[in-house]
C-alpha cells in the first residue's frame, strides 16, 4: 500500500485532522540517504562536502507510525527503504519530464 492509498481510511473514519505519522521502519541516517540519492543522480557517494553538526542537532529522527497501523490498518507497500525510494525517485524523475512537457506545451 502506498502513502498515497494509505489516506483512504483516515476519510473513511473521520480521522483526517489528528495528527498521523507515516513510516516503514527503514530508518537511515542522513548520511546514507544522502549517498542513496547521489548515487541514484549518477554521482559518486562521496560528492558532497561534509560538515560538522550543529551543537544540539538530532542524529535521526524516530517515527513511530504505529496508529496509522493499529487503528486504521494501512501497512506500506515497501519496507526496503531502497526499494521505496527507487520508486519514489522514478516517480518524481517522470512527474517532473510529463510537467515541463505540459508547461512548454501550455506556453504554445
Amino acid at each position: 500500500m502506498t502513502i498515497h492509498q494509505g489516506f483512504g481510511p483516515f476519510s473513511q473514519k473521520g480521522r483526517l485532522m489528528k495528527p498521523t505519522l507515516i513510516g516503514a521502519d527503514g530508518e537511515k541516517n542522513n548520511k546514507e540517504v544522502l549517498e542513496l540519492i547521489l548515487k541514484e543522480m549518477g554521482q559518486p557517494a562521496d560528492a558532497y562536502d561534509h560538515v560538522t553538526d550543529r551543537a544540539g542537532h538530532d542524529l535521526r529522527y524516530a517515527i513511530d507510525a504505529s496508529k496509522l497501523r493499529d487503528e486504521l490498518g494501512w501497512k506500506p507497500e515497501f519496507t526496503n527503504f531502497e526499494a521505496g525510494f527507487e520508486r519514489n525517485y522514478q516517480n518524481g524523475i517522470q512527474t517532473t519530464k510529463i510537467g515541463g512537457k505540459l508547461k512548454r506545451s501550455c506556453r504554445s
